[in-house]
């Protein structure tokens, strides 16, 4: 009888982890994250310099959440403020503000500005980005935060859906050969987000 109830749960299992593979809402992100995962540990696509790849341990995530999907409402910045945004190589990059984005992460209110590149990307003009930390950054992920990557077209009705599961490290997390933005401190979280890219030391 126990045998038979132990067939049963890993059944359940199984087919619970398949749901969310196939989960129209997660898929995405799932596909984002499967792509990320190749562009970092194919020689032939990854930013890694040769004498860093033998260290390299690979990218991890959280699982996939429902949880950390949320429609945010979006507030215009008018005539947004520059930031020199202080990087990892000490250094300036310049992105300015583009909009508010106000929501609800796990009961818990939450406000973020969002920005574009000053001056736009030729090559992305719609491109939007969210640069955040939270109560993870340095303990399960990356110390100096996380990214996000949006644009101007994902923008409905006053509604940007955020996707945290798509969250992923600077290249920073995993090189020294890159000038990252560190997220400025209105981007600071003050609620755990277990979705996205985790990071520990022993990952570069």
């Amino acid at each position: 009888m126990r045998f038979i109830i132990t067939i049963i749960v890993a059944a359940l299992l199984l087919q619970s982890c398949a749901g969310t593979a196939t989960d129209p809402v997660l898929k995405p992100a799932g596909d984002f994250q499967q792509e990320l995962k190749v562009f970092w540990e194919q020689d032939s696509t990854t930013p890694l310099h040769p004498e860093e790849k033998a260290d390299f341990k690979g990218i991890t995530f959280y699982p996939l959440s429902k949880d950390y999907i949320v429609d945010a409402r979006f507030t215009p910045i008018d005539s947004g403020a520059t930031l020199a945004m202080p990087t990892s190589a000490k250094k300036t990059k310049y992105f300015k503000e583009y909009g508010k984005l106000d929501f609800t992460l796990k009961d818990t209110a939450v406000s973020l500005i969002i920005y574009q590149a000053d001056p736009p990307h030729a090559q992305d003009p719609d491109g939007l980005f969210l640069p955040f930390t939270d109560k993870t950054s340095g303990h399960t992920s990356y110390g100096a935060g996380r990214y996000i990557d949006l644009s101007v077209k994902d923008i409905r009705n006053g509604i940007l859906t955020v996707d945290f599961n798509k969250a992923y490290n600077p290249y920073c997390a995993y090189s020294v050969h890159y000038n990252c933005p560190i997220p400025p401190a209105t981007n600071r979280l003050q609620v755990a987000v277990l979705a996205g890219v985790s990071y520990s030391q022993g990952q570069h």
